[in-house]
């Protein structure tokens, strides 16, 4: 699926939660999230109810939160 529109909500520092409006992710989703920025970064992602999921950012080096930009691509051939 492709969801052109919804809400991404910064929940705490490098805490993200994502609502596409219009997409419909699920459990057997796979979610890709790309963290942007010249720092290592390291990004997780997973389910937070029945169509929200959350993004995490971390630091590596420090196993720190941080902010940043990031892209995420929603995967799931069972649910096109």
């Amino acid at each position: 699926w492709m969801s052109v529109s919804g809400t991404i909500m910064l929940i705490s520092t490098g805490v993200y939660e994502v609502s596409p409006q219009d997409g419909r992710p699920g459990a057997r989703s796979a979610i890709l999230v790309t963290p942007r920025g010249a720092s290592p970064r390291v990004a997780n992602a997973y389910m937070n109810g029945a169509t929200k999921f959350i993004i995490e950012i971390t630091n590596p080096l420090t196993g720190n939160h941080v902010n940043a930009d990031f892209n995420f691509m929603v995967m799931d051939p069972n649910n096109l």
